[in-house]
């Protein structure tokens, strides 16, 4: 009987199709957990028999890593569900590929250049106008987010747009530290944040847009209590990260903690207390030591 060809074994000279690449989740930080067996019972609930495994952190944060994109979206979609406080980060392959368009004159509208791009077989998310750090005055530059696709990098070869004979760049690396602008702590952005708010200028705990202190009372900051903005580069509080960071690369890290303030209002997010798919547990007096595998095989 004559096997197909999926049935002979790979050779050299026989190339097997490449299969596409799963990227390893980003981790994902919960707060003010108080029990961990809680958490265990909560995770159980969600991936049923799906591979974790966790990091306890100072300031009661708990750190997860999944092993799948799958077990990500499903524990990041029932912590949204539960308003469960944590953060993370965008997974790598859903993050675009930013280019800089340079030679674009600053009146051509972003859609016109979407279609220019969409025409050559490039799809772009966002196209935006550099403008002058200072002046703010519109510049012949342009920063392009692409989807992910499997040309991105053809981009490169492009010489005309719009018209218009063109260089495509990358984009300078960025030498300062992200920092979001929702809970004003470094390391990762708003949009896969669910702390509470800490205003920028004040400190509390709204949203900046929201604030209405005076240009005349001094700044507040969220992260060191300074006379200053929490954007602040000469903040402690960012100095000691530029430092570390000059050291070695920085690695991913959970939010900085902030001064507590007088005036707290966390909205309706809660911190890990009590789960939402069982009642709360009591804990013993004495709690039994008990490994992390033991834990997790067993549960609470």
């Amino acid at each position: 009987m004559r096997r197909s060809d999926e049935d002979l074994p790979a050779t050299a000279g026989t190339p097997r199709a490449q299969q596409p690449r799963e990227h390893k989740p980003p981790p994902i930080y919960l707060y003010g957990v108080t029990n961990y067996q809680d958490m265990v019972s909560y995770l159980t609930a969600t991936f049923e028999e799906e591979q974790y495994y966790c990091k306890a952190l100072t300031d009661e944060t708990i750190k997860i890593n999944v092993s799948t994109s799958d077990s990500y979206r499903r524990l990041i979609k029932q912590l949204h569900a539960d308003n469960v406080i944590h953060h993370t980060y965008q997974p790598r392959g859903e993050r675009a590929y930013r280019v800089v368009l340079r030679h674009l004159h600053h009146s051509i509208h972003p859609d016109i250049i979407k279609g220019a791009l969409e025409d050559l077989g490039h799809t772009a998310r966002n196209v935006l106008n550099i403008r002058h750090r200072l002046t703010k005055a519109p510049l012949p530059l342009y920063f392009v987010d692409l989807e992910p696709r499997d040309n991105n990098k053809s981009i490169y070869d492009l010489q005309f747009l719009c018209n218009i004979k063109i260089t495509v760049e990358a984009p300078r690396r960025q030498t300062s530290i992200v920092q979001c602008t929702r809970c004003q702590s470094y390391g990762h952005t708003k949009t896969y944040c669910t702390r509470p708010f800490a205003c920028v200028k004040c400190g509390r705990d709204h949203n900046t847009a929201e604030c209405t202190k005076c240009t005349a009372t001094s700044a507040t900051c969220a992260l060191c209590g300074g006379a200053h903005p929490a954007n602040y580069k000469g903040c402690d509080v960012y100095r000691r990260l530029q430092t570390a960071r000059g050291a070695s690369a920085l690695r991913p890290q959970p939010p900085t903690p902030r001064i507590p303030t007088p005036h707290v209002n966390t909205g309706d997010a809660r911190h890990f207390t009590p789960l939402p798919h069982t009642q709360p547990l009591v804990p013993l007096p004495n709690p039994p030591s008990a490994s992390y595998s033991h834990a997790v095989a067993h549960g609470p």
